[in-house]
């Protein structure tokens, strides 16, 4: 179910359908976040990490655009017809003091919250995708277990 977005005075559905399903740079960017925060570790370098952090404002603007395509697009009232379109209105929401859309991880954020409600993940077929891993414990250094034997006497 879409959600209404009203930014600068107008509503936008924004939803997480078939539209933003068909839109490759979406299901690419999201894909490979997922990827980079489910493979984190501890030993992970600054320079992987800084990487993967940097892609956020591109990640957001291209999930943001496929929130609007249902309604908006090429086959909706096409009033956002290109990312240009989308960065225009983030830029709105930025400046807007009373909003709760302050910086890219709030519009990722409002992207997924939404993605999720939508069933999308389920959509393209990455339902088990965002599950977390169970870390893996070193068994080197459990103690040896011996079985114990016990004779019964026959008498």
């Amino acid at each position: 179910m879409y959600k209404i977005l009203n930014i600068g005075g107008k509503d936008y559905k924004f939803e997480f359908s078939i539209e933003a399903s068909l839109y490759n740079d979406c299901i690419e960017k999201i894909t490979e976040l997922m990827i980079n925060i489910d493979s984190r570790d501890e030993n992970q370098d600054i320079k992987s990490m800084i990487a993967s952090v940097s892609d956020i404002p591109s990640t957001a603007i291209s999930c943001f655009y496929a929130g609007l395509l249902e309604h908006h697009g090429a086959e909706g009232d096409r009033s956002v017809l290109d990312k240009k379109d989308a960065k225009a209105l983030i830029r709105v929401m930025f400046a807007d003091q009373d909003g709760d859309i302050h910086n890219w991880y709030d519009v990722l954020d409002l992207c997924a919250s939404q993605m999720r409600e939508d069933g999308f993940f389920e959509l393209i077929g990455l339902t088990g995708a965002s599950k977390k891993r169970q870390p893996k414990i070193p068994q080197d250094h459990k103690r040896k277990q011996t079985k114990k034997i016990t004779e019964v006497s026959g008498n």
